[in-house]
């Protein structure tokens, strides 16, 4: 099993919205496991133009999708992203850190509910990017 393998399964949990997937074959064991997404996952319709990158936390802290409690989000489902764009922020000791996409393209899905604990390099969003 190679780094491709191990992605498409990852692409088949967010696309049925698993929170689990263990595979196991001769000579290996994967096992996926996320945090339970509040957006229902958006099914791609050419799947062959484009492709999936992840937005991920810079630091460990709690996950915030706006600024402060009461604002609007953000960006939800649907929302166009411009390379450079706050689009999350990490609180960390109570100061809000802003996520920047560094990719262009929509939001497929939020990974996260607001409020919830994050590691550093955890994905926080998934983007569908045009391939280059």
């Amino acid at each position: 099993m190679n780094a491709e393998d191990i992605r498409k399964l990852v692409m088949i949990a967010c696309d049925l919205n698993l929170l689990e997937l263990e595979v196991e074959g001769e000579g290996f064991r994967v096992r996926i496991k996320r945090s339970p997404t509040p957006s229902p996952p958006v099914h791609r319709e050419d799947k062959a133009e484009a492709e999936i990158h992840y937005i991920k936390a810079p630091l460990v802290g709690t996950f915030r999708i706006s600024r402060s409690p009461g604002e609007p989000p953000l960006v939800s489902v649907g929302s166009d992203v411009r390379d450079g764009q706050v689009v999350c922020y990490i609180e960390a000791m109570r100061i809000p850190n802003e996520v920047i996409s560094d990719r262009k393209g929509k939001v497929l899905q939020i990974l996260l509910e607001d409020g919830t604990p994050v590691q550093y390099g955890q994905p926080l969003i998934a983007l569908e990017v045009e391939r280059e």
